[in-house]
Parts: structure tokens; C-alpha cells; sequence
């Protein structure tokens, strides 16, 4: 004989029994409120009203216009909020998901938990406690907490808070304004993220693009291969900028930029960025307190030094069309700059390292290395110093002194003057003078009309 299916209320909740059938489903109608009490794994829980405190080990569906309030949702049950209904302050643990096609406000994932947000579908102020969070595409997420575990977000989200575990933005994904203090940003290919801050113990892994991220107390952000980054600002910490990888409008204030890839309008006050491996910086900008060093196979292009900025050339580096207005550019050993004009500070050219093509307007060029095809307008200055060399210099304005121990060769003189306390060979005197002090030698001179050369003493 078969049961017939019945109705019964069971405190203010409609309970539905098939008689053919295991399953149970109670209803909360709209209007009323149902207050603690648990749903068990062969029961589906509607809820039109509000249910406040129940324990979810079957399946509650919070329907349009119902509303769940601090729901415990584990051992593989299930929450589905479907369009229209709102969950607040809900549970998610052990293997138990909620799924989110309205919106979800003030939950939390733990272990082996999971929480899908579904495309239409919102989370709000999510923590994140070692279960995984979806944001799928076309949902949304905001003031998400990650403390550990994951975040997948294809969809958008802002003022995430990365404190430990991954988060993880992925094609399609855009998050804005989000803190990493902690664990890892991860901006696969496709993902973007704005505005981030990433400080403290927080990585940042940029294979999409990053527009405007901070570095600053000890954040590391690395810029992949095939990766760009946008405006990053650098208060501190570390920035990476892989081979294959691009960084565009970078303001370094603080900490360190490391270029294996290209950098392009960079401005660097303070901190430094050190250019190697392959990496090329153009555009930069040097000033007040900022480094730039060029490394082992690194290039610069076109770069400005400005009053109190340095640029050194290290070993197989090498720095081409530098303007120096204020600053220095230091050439060091086996480094090459080519190009250089200086309009006031300093390029020093250490034992062993070499400029070519230098233009002289104003301030100093300090020769202990070679240089040669430098230009000496008026108001600039060639040092000369002991063990430097220095071939094929124009000097049609200003000074060129040469040191004891310093040679130079093949000056050609239409302007200015050159002070020999070496050892010069093979100018060319068309103009201005050459004066060589007691302890200088100069062989081979040729004397034109209008240039003058006098030997000191005599």
C-alpha cells in the first residue's frame, strides 16, 4: 500500500514529504522568520522569508527575496542564493559550498570549504580562511579578506585584502585597489589589476598587465615575460622586470627596480634601478637622490641626470645619448658611453672605461679611462688625469687640462685653452692656445694662423 504525500507545519516551517521519496523540502514563506535549527542531508531548505542560525548539511536555497543570516554550512552542504536572495554572515567549511547568484555579504570560507560566485551574482567583505573563493566572469567582489587559501577571480573585485595564501587574477579578471601585506597577487595572462599596494611580506606575480601598483616596506612585485606594467610607483622594496617583460612611467622614490626586460620613461628620485642582463632603460629620468646602474649586457638610452642624480656604467655596460644637467654619470671599468652631452655636473670616466663622442657644453668630463671625439664648448671643462687618455678632442671653447700622467693626442684647438702638464702629441693649434707647463711635452704640434701655443717659463 503507498503512503500519500502530506503537508505538515512543523514551527512555522511548510514541510513537504513526497511519499515516494526520501527527500524533504521545507519552505519558509515569505514574510516569516525562522530561527535556529538544522537542515539535514536529505532536506532542501526554500527560503522565501528569513532564516537566522541553522546548520546547513543538506541544501538551504535562499530564494528572490529571501534573506539567510548567519547560516553554518559544512560537511558537504550546500547554500545556493539564487537572483534576488541575500546571504549575511554565513560559514562555508568542510567541503560545503555556497553558491552565489545573488549576493552574499560578510561570509567566510575555511578549510576544504568553497564559495562560487556566479556570473550576476556579488560577494561582499568575503574572508577567505584556507577554503577557495570564485569570482567567476560577469560577478563581482568587494573588500575581500584573504587571509589563506585561494581567490580565483575572472570576474571583478576591489579592496581585496592579500594578508596570506594566493590570489589569483585570472583571463578576464580585473581587480582594483587591492593591499597585499602577505602571500602572493598573481596576474595570470589576460588579468588585470589597478591601483594595488603591495607592501610588508607581499609578492605580486604580473604575467597580465599591473597598472599603477605601489611597492613600498618591503613589497616585491615581479613583472613576467610578456607582462607590462603601467605607472608603478616604488616607495620601497623590490620591482623585477623580467627579459621578455615591460615597464612604462615607473617613479622610483625608494628601494630597487631591476631591468632584464625594458623600462621606458622612468623617473628615479631616490632607490635606484639597476639595468642588466639584456634590460635597457630609455627616458629615464635621474635626480636628487636616485641611482641608475647599467650592468653586465644592460643600455640606456636617451637618459636625463639631473642635480643630484647618478648614473654609473659598470663592465659591459653601456649608456648611450645621456644628457647631464647637474648629476654624474660614472663610467666604470670595460663600461661605454657613447653620445653624452654635459650641460653642467660631472661624467667621470674611471681606469679601464671609455666615452666616445662627448659633447662638453658646460661642467666637467674627468678622463682616467680613455675618451676620445669629445667636444669642449664654452664653460665646459676636460680633466685629463694620470692614467687617462683622451684622442681626437675639439676644443673650441673652454679648458682642456691634461695631468701629470694623463696623455692626449690629435687635439685639434679652435677656441679655448689647453693646459698640458703631460703629454700631448699631434695637435692642431687653429685657434685659441695651447700652454704647456714646465713638466708637459707636446710633440708634433702644428701652429696655424690664429691659434697660439706657449710653453711655460719662456
Amino acid at each position: 500500500m503507498k503512503a500519500k504525500a502530506g503537508m505538515y507545519l512543523f514551527a512555522g516551517l511548510h514541510l513537504l514529504i513526497p511519499a515516494w521519496a526520501s527527500a524533504i523540502t521545507i519552505e519558509v514563506p515569505a514574510g516569516e522568520t525562522a530561527v535556529g535549527g538544522s537542515v539535514n542531508s536529505v532536506v532542501t531548505q526554500l527560503v522565501y522569508g528569513k532564516t537566522e542560525n541553522f546548520s546547513i548539511l543538506g541544501t538551504q536555497k535562499v530564494m528572490s527575496g529571501g534573506i539567510a543570516d548567519g547560516s553554518n554550512i559544512y560537511s558537504y552542504g550546500q547554500q545556493d542564493v539564487l537572483s534576488g536572495g541575500i546571504s549575511h554572515n554565513s560559514l562555508v567549511q568542510q567541503y560545503a559550498v555556497q553558491n552565489i547568484d545573488g549576493a552574499s555579504y560578510a561570509s567566510s570560507v575555511n578549510a576544504r570549504g568553497t564559495i562560487d560566485v556566479n556570473s550576476g551574482g556579488y560577494a561582499g567583505a568575503t574572508v577567505v580562511n584556507g577554503g577557495n573563493l570564485y569570482v567567476n566572469a560577469g560577478a563581482s567582489a568587494s573588500e575581500t579578506v584573504l587571509n589563506s587559501g585561494r581567490v580565483y577571480l575572472s570576474g571583478t573585485a576591489e579592496n581585496t585584502e592579500v594578508r596570506g595564501g594566493t590570489y589569483m587574477v585570472q583571463n578576464g579578471g580585473v581587480s582594483v585597489q587591492d593591499k597585499i601585506t602577505g602571500g602572493t597577487m598573481q596576474v595570470d595572462v589576460g588579468g588585470t589589476s589597478r591601483d594595488a599596494v603591495v607592501s610588508g611580506r607581499g609578492t605580486a606575480q604580473i604575467s597580465g598587465t599591473a597598472e599603477n601598483i605601489t611597492i613600498e616596506n618591503g613589497g616585491d612585485v615581479t613583472i613576467r615575460d610578456g607582462a607590462t606594467s603601467e605607472s608603478a610607483i616604488s616607495k620601497g622594496g623590490d620591482m623585477t622586470v623580467d627579459e621578455e617583460a615591460a615597464a612604462n612611467n615607473t617613479e622610483i622614490t625608494a628601494g630597487t627596480q631591476y631591468v632584464y626586460g625594458t623600462d621606458t620613461n622612468a623617473v628615479i628620485s631616490g632607490g635606484s634601478q639597476i639595468v642588466e642582463g639584456g634590460g635597457t632603460a630609455s627616458d629615464t629620468v635621474i635626480k636628487d637622490a636616485g641611482t641608475q646602474q647599467i650592468g653586465f649586457n644592460g643600455s640606456s638610452i636617451n637618459v636625463r641626470i639631473e642635480e643630484g642624480g647618478t648614473q654609473t656604467v659598470s663592465w659591459e655596460g653601456k649608456a648611450e645619448n645621456t644628457t647631464i644637467s647637474g648629476g654624474i654619470q660614472q663610467i666604470d671599468s670595460g663600461g661605454r658611453a657613447e653620445n653624452t652631452t654635459i650641460n653642467s655636473g660631472t661624467q667621470q670616466i674611471a681606469f679601464g672605461g671609455e666615452a666616445v663622442q662627448t659633447a662638453i657644453l658646460g661642467g666637467t668630463q674627468e678622463v682616467s679611462g680613455t675618451a676620445s671625439a669629445s667636444k669642449i664648448a664654452s664653460g665646459g671643462k676636460m680633466s685629463v688625469l694620470s692614467g687617462g687618455s683622451a684622442t681626437q678632442t675639439e676644443v673650441a671653447g673652454g679648458d682642456m687640462v691634461v695631468s701629470s700622467g694623463g696623455t692626449s693626442s690629435k687635439t685639434e684647438i679652435t677656441g679655448g685653452t689647453q693646459y698640458v702638464y703631460g703629454t700631448d702629441s699631434e695637435s692642431i693649434i687653429n685657434g685659441g692656445s695651447q700652454v704647456i707647463e714646465s713638466s708637459g711635452i707636446a710633440g708634433n704640434a702644428q701652429v696655424n694662423r690664429g691659434g697660439t701655443q706657449t710653453v711655460s717659463g719662456i
